[in-house]
């Protein structure tokens, strides 16, 4: 079984379930914003305009927005289970799914680079119930638009099924 079966497989059991609740990023806005300039000091050195939270069921998302231009980012931290080392190879396959799609043109996030040339970092970060743990961070391009729950009722079947090409 290969790693990616692997994760497929204990992902859905309930143990993990547990250790993602357990394992959950618990960072503020400010430790969020100091994390992405310090592993993206390249695109945001100068600083962090504006930072929010965005929903996430188990990992935490920012909303970035750079000082210098307002150039807006979507900072990822994920959870233990998916930032563990047998789990990482899932991320990586992520990671370049979105840039194969980005370089065939196809409008979508695409994880940007620390200087050192990696689209993740792991970095020991406090979560909701398991102290510090080492987890997956990635800074990815923001792309505009609404959310499908933000659209409620008017994401219907025809909708729903357009998103899906």
């Amino acid at each position: 079984m290969d790693s990616v079966d692997k994760w497929l497989a204990d992902s859905k059991t309930s143990d993990d379930e547990e250790r993602r609740k357990k394992q959950k990023p618990a960072i503020t806005n400010e430790e969020a914003a100091a994390l992405a300039c310090r592993l993206w000091p390249q695109l945001l050195g100068s600083g962090v305009r504006k930072i929010k939270p965005l929903e996430s069921y188990d990992d935490q998302n920012f909303y970035v927005e750079r000082v210098s231009d307002g150039e807006r980012f979507l900072l990822k931290v994920h959870n233990g289970v998916e930032s563990a080392p047998d789990s990482v190879a899932v991320l990586d396959a992520q990671n370049a799914v979105m840039l194969h799609l980005a370089a065939k043109g196809v409008i979508c996030s695409k994880p940007i680079a620390t200087p050192a040339g990696a689209h993740s970092a792991h970095v020991p970060l406090r979560t909701r119930g398991a102290g510090d743990v080492p987890l997956c961070v990635r800074l990815l391009e923001w792309v505009a638009g609404d959310t499908m729950n933000a659209l409620g009722d008017a994401a219907d079947g025809a909708l729903l099924e357009d998103a899906g090409r």
